[in-house]
């Protein structure tokens, strides 16, 4: 009763400092008068839902009214001699203030009882009983039970009172024998003392077989109603073609619509006045202006629209958008003044542009856009000119990069854990040309791991000039372990020399170790890369230090 009288309260736009109408005020007055009778009422608080080897199940009972609607849930525990039932937990709402239809407020009692059932369920732990919910709406009951396409306020419910429940443990019963009729229509505290409602309806502590039984006789009105309507429409896909679309090329495009015009002109006039010749410039200019007032007029709405709305527009003698610059004053051409205004997606001026740019001998993005300016001003330039630049077949097959070999990983020598020098890689570099015409080399021993360098001065390139360097290179550095070099003949003869050495007899009065000499495959320069880019380094310094005298 509160919760009408507030609602009717909203209903009249009643302040809270504004005083009660005369019959509110009674009212209320009466319902606070009976609460001394819930003295009179008692409700057992214990469940037996753990006796022995009692069946329990659970019963949801959903009604409504036009003016609230309820669920209640009752515990049924059945046993060998007895069976009793008892209230859980019962909740009513008002009806809301909008008007609704006592059918959709049977769904949302059946919500509300879906939704309460599982809150009791996982405070008491019955996750696993057995319930059945039942409902005295036809209607509601078959908007659970159907699964189909309702709209959108039935399908709300329904969704979440499929998710809570199962739809086949929904039963239909009479309104004379479901008690949530009585929170749902409300009583007086007297009646409700007198009553044993919460002991849950006689009928339920029969055996299941005795139980009512009634069909569901839906109003097939109100159920179709909540269907959602399925809209069709017929939509026609095929493309308008437009004389611009069918000509690949700009001046193409200007040549055939020009001759069209000029068939069009002399089917206005009489055989002596007619045309004959080649296309003229001024036919040509009219057509042009034709096709760039066909690009405006189907891209913009007018000078007005939002796109031209930051800029200055005017409205030709011809009918085409022009931006209004500073260089109004100057004796120059109108266009390069008053430069037309041309979208920045449309047939033609994408055909406009292409035709720039391979009139400029496929020039790029900043010559094509200098050369357009000079005439029009094309939303979104450099936008529109690079996208036709990049689509070109010609600038794509040369400006193609080729296919790049992935790189290898670095050989196992190059990542060991070495000292400096202890891997190297030799090669030659010269000739440098001293004073009296002699020539001498430059032979450089690379760290493989450290990138350090080492530089010694050799006259010849023959073997024992070879090993004299590097045995001052080993004096001075230390002597390497492994050793790469291309097949040069003098490193080849070096590494002979090497062979010949018994390095048992030497490691038996020192702790010399063989030295590993590794030559690289003929012709695959690339493997000796380590040492390549280092000698052209050094090659670089020494032209930029020695000049002329070096011929490296």
């Amino acid at each position: 009763m509160p919760k009408l009288l507030l609602q009717e309260c909203w209903k009249l736009k009643l302040s809270w400092d504004t005083d009660l109408p005369s019959s509110m005020a009674k009212k209320f007055v009466k319902w606070k008068e009976q609460l001394k009778f819930l003295n009179d009422i008692s409700i057992p608080r214990c469940l037996d839902k753990n006796e022995g080897d009692r069946n329990i199940t659970l019963h949801v009972f959903c009604d409504a009214s036009e003016k609230a609607y309820a669920a209640c849930i009752f515990l049924r525990s059945e046993g060998d001699d007895s069976t009793d039932c008892q209230l859980i937990q019962a909740r009513a709402r008002v009806a809301p203030l909008k008007s609704i239809s006592v059918s959709r407020l049977e769904l949302l009692a059946c919500n509300i009882g879906a939704r309460l059932c599982q809150s009791v369920k996982e405070s008491l732990g019955m996750e696993e009983v057995s319930t059945r919910y039942w409902s005295d709406s036809s209607n509601a009951l078959y908007w659970i039970k159907k699964n189909e396409n309702w709209a959108t306020f039935v399908f709300n419910r329904v969704k979440e009172i499929r998710h809570l429940s199962d739809p086949d443990d929904w039963n239909h019963i009479s309104g004379q024998l479901n008690p949530a009729d009585l929170p749902s229509r409300g009583c007086s505290f007297q009646n409700l003392a007198k009553s044993n409602w919460w002991l849950g309806p006689p009928w339920l502590k029969n055996p299941p077989e005795y139980w009512p039984k009634s069909n569901i006789f839906p109003d097939e009105e109100i159920v179709n109603a909540e269907k959602r309507k399925t809209v069709v429409s017929v939509t026609n896909t095929e493309k308008e073609d437009k004389i611009y679309d069918i000509f690949s090329s700009y001046p193409k495009l200007l040549m055939v619509v020009s001759w069209i015009y000029r068939f069009i002109d002399n089917c206005r006039v009489k055989k002596n006045f007619r045309k004959l010749g080649s296309i003229t410039v001024e036919e040509r200019n009219r057509t042009e202006i034709s096709l760039i007032k066909i690009a405006q007029r189907e891209s913009f709405t007018g000078p007005q629209d939002k796109r031209l709305q930051k800029l200055q527009i005017l409205e030709d003698e011809n009918g085409l958008f022009r931006i209004k610059t500073r260089l109004s004053l100057k004796s120059d051409l109108k266009n390069f003044k008053f430069p037309i205004v041309l979208p920045s997606e449309h047939s033609i001026v994408e055909k406009l542009v292409r035709w720039k740019h391979c009139s400029l001998g496929h020039a790029g993005v900043q010559i094509v856009m200098t050369n357009l300016r000079e005439e029009f001003w094309i939303l979104k330039y450099r936008k529109t000119v690079r996208k036709v630049v990049k689509n070109c077949v010609i600038c794509k097959r040369f400006d193609a990069r080729p296919i790049e070999t992935p790189t290898a990983p670095l050989p196992v020598d190059r990542l060991r854990a070495a000292s400096v020098f202890e891997i190297i890689g030799v090669d030659f570099a010269g000739p440098l040309y001293l004073k009296g015409n002699q020539k001498s080399w430059i032979v450089i021993y690379t760290c493989a791991v450290f990138r350090a360098i080492h530089l010694e001065l050799t006259t010849s390139l023959s073997t024992e000039s070879f090993l004299q360097s590097f045995r001052r290179y080993v004096a001075r550095r230390g002597r390497p372990s492994v050793v790469y070099s291309d097949n040069g003949t003098n490193l080849v003869g070096a590494n002979n020399l090497i062979k010949r050495i018994n390095w048992e007899t030497v490691a038996k009065y020192s702790t010399v170790n063989k030295i590993d000499w590794k030559f690289i495959p003929p012709s695959a320069p690339w493997w000796g890369g380590f040492w390549e880019r280092l000698i052209g380094m050094v090659k670089r310094i020494i032209r930029k230090v020695l000049g002329q005298t070096s011929q490296l």
